[in-house]
């Protein structure tokens, strides 16, 4: 290969690069038509199939229930009871049997109607043109023999069963019939059967039609258990029960598979089919869709002769093509080896004459101006460094690198922050700046920075390597985030006001509603108690009996009222204080339950604002509750100490106690609102749990809050 001529070398990689490009492609659009086409055809098959195979479902389902209702009316079961008798009275046969041909007439399908009695059938044969008296009375042939010992052992278990084509039941055409036992009958024999036609189903199965969607070749049919049709094939007229469908599709299908495949069909043709079993009870049948493969292939064998023809084309492109660029590039190469040879002698002033504007001509001009471009290209990388100089000590975070906590190198903007200079910061490490934090692996993360002065700002860090000079040094950009942080200390701040007005209209709305109950609803009751002592009637005891309980309900609606507003707002708390209220609280839950609360107070200045001493009950009351509700407590110590600036709320119970973990933020007992109402306070909030331990909860506020 090295012996052949670089002109007759690129002839070679032209060709061979574009045939085998065009050829791959070529191959790649084939095979995409290809698995399209199968895709498409599969799809249809599929569609086909499922609409067929609930039609079919639905047309059986729908003739059994119309067999079972018909089985069920009162015509029919007085005519068979007409038929069991011996003397049978025929005017009363005509009358029964007239309502009951009248419905098979005016069904659209093919029927007879057939009541056994011990040994008689009555037949009645319907057309469109019948008289609906035209019925005929006579002994059993073989067919119903046949039929009746069919549906007394298929239907014994259901209201309705279906028989399977035979040709036994019908001479002319394979008979096939939904049968249903007459209730309210005596005899096991009795049952009515409805004869479904051929046509019927092939209305559902059969297309002749090319513009359904089955093409030329096309077809959908029904195969048994048997492996013979159950329907009319669209290629052989007379193939129910007589032609054989023993197919990879057919088998897989009564084996109760769902799905698609590139089979041989009945006729022994390649076929795309869709296959699945019917969800038929009686009817062990499989419903298959095919089409010819060959006709489903032809717009694929059309692509495939375009493609054919199109590469034909195109390589005859490719090689006059490849012949004239081989030429045209191989001239300009021959003087670049002259002129190179001579720069190889030392002549650097070389010039060559080539007017192209291509790859080759501009390494030709390239190779012209070498010297020059050296030159150029130097004074641009000091122009560029310069500009990454500039912009390095424009930006406006601080940049830091360092190797092994070695300052290499600081930007102006480091200065700036620090209020160190340039020559100051190289002495110094990084850790005399930023405050050092206890996740060190973290790429990310924000701390507080010192200046000279001694003044601290809040800082983000972001910490990498970069390549310097050859190594991997550390580098480090600190970003000044002092405005980020008053921003979200202010919002921070308007949440817990928010909170705070919530809170707080929350207690006022309860200030409200106990003050209608105690000073509205309570003075009214006792108003009318007075009213009603006062009240006398003579003679009458069972009034008087009467009104005694009228007063002990009042009673009893009036201590009820108190205890209502006690709970909702406790007089006692804005009366007397927060000491006197929780005590109040403590004794009410001895007095009433089983859990022993011991209340204990510690100094005598429980003094706050009304919204200190508020939340702090409330934290009591929920506390309490939760220990009471949750932790299954029988002790719960409750205990105040009133400090020079601040109180204190310990609450400790014996309960089951939980595991804090899995406790979120917003749930459980209501220790969230609990914390927000310490938070508001800017108190401090600590609660102490474990499983089978108990549970502690200590609240310490200031007496005078920021927001109070």
């Amino acid at each position: 290969m090295n012996s052949i001529p670089l002109k007759y070398r690129l002839l070679i990689l032209f060709i061979g690069i574009g045939l085998s490009s065009m050829i791959a492609v070529s191959l790649y659009y084939f095979r995409m038509n290809e698995q399209t086409i199968n895709e498409r055809t599969f799809e249809q098959l599929t569609s086909i199939r499922v609409v067929k195979q609930r039609q079919l479902e639905s047309f059986i389902n729908d003739r059994k229930n119309e067999t079972h209702l018909l089985a069920s009316s009162t015509n029919v079961k007085n005519l068979a009871k007409t038929l069991m008798d011996n003397n049978k009275d025929v005017i009363q046969l005509k009358s029964n049997l007239k309502d009951i041909l009248s419905f098979v007439n005016n069904s659209p399908y093919y029927y007879f109607v057939i009541i056994g009695s011990n040994n008689e059938l009555l037949i009645s044969k319907i057309s469109k043109n019948d008289s609906i008296f035209n019925y005929q009375i006579k002994k059993p042939d073989s067919t119903l023999t046949i039929l009746s010992q069919t549906y007394q052992s298929k239907s014994a278990q259901e209201f309705s069963a279906i028989s399977d084509f035979n040709f036994e039941l019908q001479a002319e055409e394979p008979g096939m019939y939904v049968a249903s036992k007459i209730p309210g009958i005596a005899s096991e024999k009795n049952f009515i059967a409805l004869r479904i036609s051929l046509k019927a189903i092939n209305d559902i199965m059969l297309e002749e039609s090319t513009t359904s969607g089955f093409g030329l070749s096309g077809e959908s049919y029904l195969v048994g258990d048997d492996y013979l049709m159950r329907s009319t094939s669209r290629f052989r007229p007379n193939s129910v029960l007589k032609t054989k469908v023993k197919t990879k599709a057919s088998l897989a299908a009564l084996e109760g598979h769902t799905g698609t495949s590139i089979v041989d069909d009945y006729r022994n043709i390649s076929v795309f089919s869709a296959f699945a079993p019917l969800n038929l009870k009686e009817l062990n049948w499989v419903l298959l869709a095919e089409i010819d493969f060959d006709e489903a292939m032809v717009p694929l064998h059309r692509s495939r002769n375009d493609i054919l023809y199109i590469t034909i084309l195109l390589g005859l492109i490719i090689i006059g093509l490849s012949v004239f660029f081989a030429s045209h590039i191989i001239a300009p190469i021959r003087k670049l080896k002259d002129a190179a040879e001579q720069i190889e002698e030392g002549n650097y002033d070389v010039n060559i004459e080539l007017n192209t504007n291509d790859e080759v001509g501009n390494l030709v001009t390239a190779f012209n101006s070498m010297a020059k471009t050296i030159l150029r290209q130097t004074s641009q990388l000091k122009e560029r460094e310069e500009r990454l100089t500039h912009f390095y000590n424009a930006t406006i975070d601080g940049i830091y690198l360092h190797k092994n906590r070695k300052t290499i190198l600081v930007n102006k903007a480091l200065e700036k922050l620090t209020g160190y200079s340039n020559k100051e910061l190289m002495d110094i490490q990084l850790d005399q700046i930023i405050q050092p934090t206890d996740d060190v692996n973290s790429r990310s993360n924000e701390t507080l920075a010192q200046k000279k002065s001694g003044e601290r700002f809040p800082v983000e860090i972001q910490k990498g390597t970069i390549d310097y000079k050859g190594e991997k040094i550390d580098a480090c950009v600190i970003r000044d985030i002092t405005k980020r942080k008053n921003i979200e200390n202010a919002l921070e701040k308007e949440r817990e006001q928010k909170l705070s007005a919530v809170y707080d209209g929350q207690e006022r709305e309860r200030k409200r509603i106990s003050r209608d109950l105690h000073d509205g609803l309570g003075q009214k009751m006792i108003a009318l108690k007075l009213f009603m002592e006062s009240f006398e009637l003579t003679n009458q005891s069972q009034t008087i009996q009467t009104l005694e309980k009228i007063k002990k309900e009042l009673d009893d609606l009036i201590a009820e009222t108190r205890q209502i507003s006690t709970d909702i707002m406790p007089p006692v708390l804005t009366e007397f204080g927060l000491e006197k209220a929780l005590k109040q609280l403590c004794e009410s839950i001895n007095n009433s339950s089983k859990v022993s609360v011991v209340y204990d107070s510690i100094g005598q200045n429980f003094k706050s604002s009304n919204q200190t001493i508020t939340y702090l009950y409330r934290i009591a009351q929920e506390s309490i509750s939760n220990a009471m509700k949750h932790g299954k407590a029988l002790e719960i110590k409750v205990q105040l100490i009133a400090g020079k600036d601040f109180i204190s709320l310990m609450v400790e119970d014996n309960g089951k106690g939980f595991e804090l973990s899995q406790i979120s933020e917003n749930s459980g007992n209501g220790i969230y609102n609990m914390r927000e109402r310490i938070k508001i306070l800017n108190g401090k909030f600590e609660i102490t749990s474990h499983n089978n331990s108990g549970t502690l909860i200590k609240v310490r506020v200031p007496k005078i809050s920021d927001i109070a």
